[in-house]
């Protein structure tokens, strides 16, 4: 799911800009990691393990359990990975961005409302972030 719409959400940037949009926030990663060092190591850390951690406890533990957790399922990973779209482009505020990010929240919301277990979803997004590292490693290697 997160795989589709990484595609879906690439697709409508290319489509609507002609190429594809930087989110704000991962630019940022981006600058910190060309630094190398012990800033990359940071950013990976980060972006790998604490970040995972801490928004699945907030946007499938908190948010999805507390103020989510009556009405249809469907509606309330929506909702809840729309919030989670917009907490990665607050500062700066993005649509198609928001839009990869949200569509990223869902995927992760379902897999934890089908598995009633968060650390699948914390596990998932890992995942995903390991493989976004890697672009952030190839950056400070290349720079």
């Amino acid at each position: 799911m997160i795989l589709g719409a990484g595609a879906v959400s690439g697709l409508l940037q290319y489509v609507f800009t002609g190429g594809r949009v930087t989110a704000t926030n991962q630019a940022a990663l981006e600058s910190m990691a060309k630094a190398g060092g012990a800033s990359l190591l940071f950013v990976i850390l980060l972006a790998v393990v604490v970040a995972p951690l801490v928004e699945e406890l907030i946007f499938r533990g908190v948010i999805l359990n507390y103020f989510f957790k009556d009405g249809p399922w469907w509606l309330n990973v929506v909702l809840s990975g729309v919030l989670f779209g917009y907490f990665h482009v607050f500062q700066q505020f993005q649509f198609l961005p928001m839009l990869q990010y949200s569509l990223m929240g869902v995927a992760l919301a379902v897999v934890y409302k089908k598995t009633k277990q968060i650390q699948y979803s914390m596990l998932t997004h890992m995942l995903n972030n390991s493989v976004a590292a890697i672009s952030l490693i190839s950056i400070a290697l290349h720079h």
